[in-house]
């Protein structure tokens, strides 16, 4: 049921932004009707229950009649105070909010965030995404540090969060970006790290890429991470590269022999940033991997081959001491 309400509320918050959601068309047997003269309270609930069109005609009815103010007044108490709003009337409702520009949306997200029911939590933290502020930062700081002393943290773990975390600049809360990164395997969590801190999420990523069992990286598919999520990884590592003293540097390495193309040339392009100044290091880590790991780098060094991984290669054949190692080198590079 949970991971039902989830899905449906992610299109819900995709909704949001376009004014779509609606209750089934099949049930009216009369079209709602509203104008200019319609009261703003009226307005707004209709618009609340109707979604679609009736969202548009509501904000520009709200704008011609110089309503926004108090528009956003009235949502904001409306939407802290009726606990029979349905998740449509919510995520209708945080529409027009959103729309209105309310100076209180930080109260609002708190209010939201301390709710018990998954479909507020996932919308207060929209709402913190879609409006930063110094405010805002500091309740978003006010309810991590809350839920961590409550350990319900791993609740609050959703896209939207991270996004939240993101857009207010909150450099503090990197870890707990992290650890979301660890808890969900969501590509928004990696913008984040990115956003927050690339150097230090080039360091935590290669940890998170080590989760990846070799023999599940030699099928085309992935189980344990996400497919996305490691592509996008691999080319931020491209532009920020991890030292190559990081404890699970080789698995790079892993990655450039998987069986995914994709992935294995996202690894190629990490570990063509080390060569040919580093060579004598990765030769000396590839080394140290078993002889078939050894054996399907060189096999897939065919594709790209060019002097300087040539020479890496070459690097390679005084390193290893394995004699399949070298005859397999020599069968690539002539």
């Amino acid at each position: 049921m949970k991971i039902l309400s989830s899905h449906f509320l992610y299109l819900g918050l995709i909704l949001v932004s376009t004014g779509c959601v609606s209750w089934d068309q099949s049930v009216r047997e009369e079209p709602v009707v509203v104008s200019s003269v319609t009261p703003l309270k009226e307005l707004i609930h209709v618009a609340m229950n109707q979604g679609q069109e009736y969202l548009t005609q509501a904000k520009e009815i709200i704008v011609d009649r110089a309503e926004v103010e108090a528009c956003g007044d009235y949502l904001f108490t409306l939407l802290q105070g009726d606990s029979k709003l349905t998740a449509t009337q919510l995520v209708n409702g945080l529409n027009l909010y959103l729309f209105s520009g309310h100076k209180k949306a930080p109260e609002l997200f708190y209010h939201f965030s301390q709710s018990y029911d998954h479909v507020h939590i996932q919308l207060s933290w929209y709402l913190a995404a879609k409006r930063p502020s110094a405010k805002m930062g500091e309740m978003i700081e006010k309810v991590v540090s809350g839920a961590l002393a409550r350990s319900s943290l791993k609740n609050m773990y959703m896209p939207a969060m991270a996004d939240a975390i993101s857009n207010n600049k909150l450099t503090d809360l990197y870890t707990v970006v992290r650890q979301g990164l660890f808890e969900t395997n969501h590509i928004q969590f990696v913008n984040a790290m990115m956003s927050l801190n690339p150097e230090q999420a080039s360091s935590d990523f290669m940890f998170y890429l080590s989760k990846a069992p070799l023999q599940e990286l030699r099928q085309l598919n992935l189980k344990t991470l996400d497919l996305l999520v490691c592509s996008q990884i691999l080319s931020h590592l491209q532009a920020f590269p991890p030292e190559i003293s990081h404890p699970k540097f080789d698995k790079l390495f892993h990655f450039a022999i998987s069986r995914n193309i994709a992935l294995s040339e996202h690894a190629r392009r990490v570990l063509d940033v080390y060569i040919p100044e580093k060579n004598n290091h990765l030769a000396i880590l590839l080394a140290r991997l078993p002889n078939w790991v050894q054996i399907a780098f060189i096999e897939g060094s065919r594709r790209n081959l060019n002097p300087q991984l040539s020479l890496f290669l070459r690097e390679l054949k005084k390193t290893s001491s394995q004699r399949e190692v070298v005859e397999e080198i020599d069968h690539v590079v002539r």
